[in-house]
């Protein structure tokens, strides 16, 4: 398995998550997406999180682009969140996010691309170290065919 190249995850390898963790879902990797999932109805804000191989510059990387599918528990179109952690700034909060609101509560098996525009959040700032995607904050599965961080 090739060495991950910092802001660009494809989930290509069976098993192999490119180092994302999760708290509050499942991680499994196989057929080329990764797929988070939730189980019980307590288990809902599911976050995966990545410390990444090297830290990006935050003005030469102002997109993040995400391909997914999905399928969750909730009458309303949930939004997903993207967090990140700068060199200089090294705590989670909702001051360094972004949001994007998924189209309905199931892609139906389709894919579907989403774009964060981290430039509008004033604290994308100086080197990216780490990022934190929430998928949704409801019950349900969203698998990932990948993440990557763009000029």
């Amino acid at each position: 398995i090739p060495e991950s190249v910092s802001g660009t995850y494809d989930f290509t390898y069976p098993g192999h998550n490119e180092m994302w963790v999760s708290e509050n879902t499942t991680l499994l990797t196989a057929d080329g997406f990764m797929r988070a999932e939730t189980f019980a109805e307590g288990e809902k804000d599911p976050t995966l999180w990545k410390r990444l191989e090297t830290p990006l510059d935050a003005a030469g990387h102002t997109k993040i682009e995400v391909r997914v599918r999905y399928q969750y528990e909730s009458e309303e179109n949930l939004p997903m969140q993207m967090f990140f952690i700068t060199d200089k700034d090294r705590a989670w909060s909702e001051s360094k996010s972004v949001k994007v609101t998924l189209k309905k509560n199931d892609s139906g098996g389709e894919w579907e691309t989403y774009v964060f525009d981290m430039s509008g959040c004033e604290k994308w700032a100086d080197n990216i170290t780490n990022l934190r995607f929430d998928p949704f904050n409801a019950s349900g599965y969203m698998e990932i065919d990948y993440i990557h961080v763009e000029k």
